[in-house]
């Protein structure tokens, strides 16, 4: 029973959780009104750029670069622009006494200090008044051998750290803290009684502060959201546990409550740290499991977040194709509990490469990255959904082969290897336009014969006619869209489905285009390369 709860469930816990209570803005607007209120209803182009200082030394690339970067890509928020993971100096020469001087020259190489950070921002905002930097934190993990408070400077050592480890136990649930670590240990490395890091307990106060001071030290130096993983994680955990296990039900909902309720309370704090400085300061997360925890136990209030974010599976990245059911119950699940908010899909990552992004960046070509770009961007913004273009940044897996510049195993479109930033740009630029989008959907990069669709290779070889269908979309409504080979028009088509058989005489290397025109003139376009053998 003891691992089968810690399997199941993954959870944290704690009696119920009250630090935070006299901080906590006065709850006058219900959660859908807040959303409305505060919506990021102008926020077209999302791009990740994780951390926006990484490159500084390590590949040579200055904020100004980075700068140049967003304004290419018409960047109006900036997802993971910072990410605090490790312990962070305040600057180069941190004086504290809590970083070693090889902790010191490792964080300085990879530009990760505060410092760094501030005047970042800074420089940002000179150029971009109007982007909003979104800084993030995690909840799920907590450094066993010492961590630090940046805003205090207080320093906790493992008796400390290990006093805020997740004890399922408190709660009289039948698995120890040990037996819990050594569980997650199994599927999340560097976990354990032993290992660098402890799971924390979202309702212990003295996590919480901790939590919140990176959260803060962030805002204070110059962030406009933050983003913060895995918060509803040990709620999620807790419920699912409970309907596992009904001898432990009462208990387990109990934990679930509580750390619901915790893991709220911190979004209000953050953005009660930036009314307290003047500043409206946007707090996001995933969108589940709170949405279904709210769902099962409706009593627990929903959070007031301004934008919510949802993975895009592996396995649609390696098919480039979209469950429209699992995306449109994500779609009705963030209006129907938050109203109009902002939904931002991304390729998430971790240390293995079975995640979004390591697929995406390891499982398929070059062409197919680009292909993958053009059609996750159309299919999200036909759902109302923003697409986070990958810019820079997430750790593509430990076995990641397929590196950046050849040796970082941290994704960059501008790498040599994956060559996708012109295509970020092209989609981001139409879409700051209000352009339409246009995929061509078929041929793909496989072998036709006679219309049929026979195995995949490397480019679309085609032998006999072909009938080439085209997706498109924008809020407009679209007019038209036309086809193209080697520039020559060759058919326009009015309605949906966008078609065109091609049939006529055709030997030897083209190039198909499309463009869509929308009601109001605007048009936005796709092409292809195609090797055709077709005697008429």
């Amino acid at each position: 029973m003891r691992l089968t709860f810690v399997t199941v469930c993954l959870i944290l816990l704690l009696p119920s959780f009250n630090v935070f209570q006299s901080v906590n803005e006065p709850r006058i607007l219900s959660s859908i009104d807040f959303a409305r209120e505060s919506q990021l209803s102008h926020v077209r182009v999302v791009s990740v750029y994780q951390r926006v200082t990484d490159g500084i030394f390590l590949i040579n690339r200055s904020i100004g670069d980075v700068i140049d970067l967003l304004k290419e890509t018409r960047t109006d928020f900036i997802f993971r622009g910072w990410w605090r993971f490790h312990p962070c100096p305040e600057n180069a020469t941190d004086s504290s006494g809590f970083f070693t001087p090889d902790e010191l020259e490792e964080a300085v190489e990879a530009g990760y200090t505060y410092e760094y950070l501030k005047d970042a921002v800074a420089e940002i905002k000179e150029e971009l008044p109007n982007v909003i930097f979104c800084g993030a934190i995690g909840a799920q993990f907590l450094h066993a051998k010492r961590d630090r408070n940046p805003i205090t400077g207080e320093i906790f050592y493992k008796n400390d750290t290990w006093r805020m480890a997740l004890d399922p136990s408190k709660w009289g649930i039948s698995v120890t803290k040990e037996e819990f670590l050594q569980e997650w240990s199994k599927d999340h490395e560097g976990y354990g009684v032993n290992g660098p890091f402890y799971f924390p307990d979202i309702t212990n106060p003295d996590f919480q502060e901790l939590l919140l001071s990176w959260a803060k030290k962030q805002i204070d130096c110059g962030v406009d959201a933050i983003w913060i993983d895995l918060l509803y994680t040990q709620a999620g955990l807790f419920y699912n546990y409970a309907k596992d296990h009904p001898e432990e039900q009462e208990n387990a909902i109990i934990a679930c409550k509580d750390s619901y309720r915790a893991a709220t309370a911190m979004i209000d704090a953050i953005r009660h740290y930036g009314t307290l400085k003047g500043r409206k300061i946007y707090v996001g997360t995933w969108l589940y499991p709170a949405v279904d925890i709210h769902r099962a136990l409706p009593e627990l209030e929903l959070p007031k977040l301004d934008f919510v974010t949802v993975s895009i599976p592996s396995k649609e990245v390696l098919s480039m194709e979209f469950s429209d059911e699992r995306w449109k119950r994500i779609v009705e699940d963030a209006h129907s509990n938050f109203g109009n908010i902002l939904i931002i899909s991304l390729l998430d990552w971790a240390s293995g490469i079975y995640t979004g992004l390591g697929t995406f960046s390891q499982k398929l070509t070059p062409d197919e990255q680009r292909r993958f770009l053009r059609k996750a961007d159309l299919f999200m913004c036909k759902k109302g959904i923003v697409f986070a273009y990958p810019i820079h940044g997430g750790n593509m897996g430990k076995e990641a082969t397929r590196l950046s510049f050849g040796e970082f195993k941290v994704y960059d479109s501008l790498a040599p290897e994956f060559k996708t930033y012109e295509t970020i740009v092209r989609l981001a630029q139409n879409k700051s336009e209000g352009n339409p989008l246009v995929v061509i959907e078929r041929p793909r990069d496989y072998l036709y014969i006679f219309d049929r669709e026979i195995i995949h290779l490397g480019i679309p070889l085609i032998i006999g006619k072909i009938t080439i269908t085209v997706d498109a979309y924008d809020g407009e409504g679209i007019d038209r869209v036309e086809f193209y080979v080697n520039n020559n028009l060759k058919s326009t088509d009015y309605d949906e489905p966008y078609s065109w058989l091609w049939s006529e005489f055709a030997i030897g290397r083209y190039k198909i285009r499309v463009i869509a025109y929308d009601n109001l003139g605007k048009k936005g376009g796709d092409e292809i390369g195609i090797i055709v053998f077709n005697w008429g």
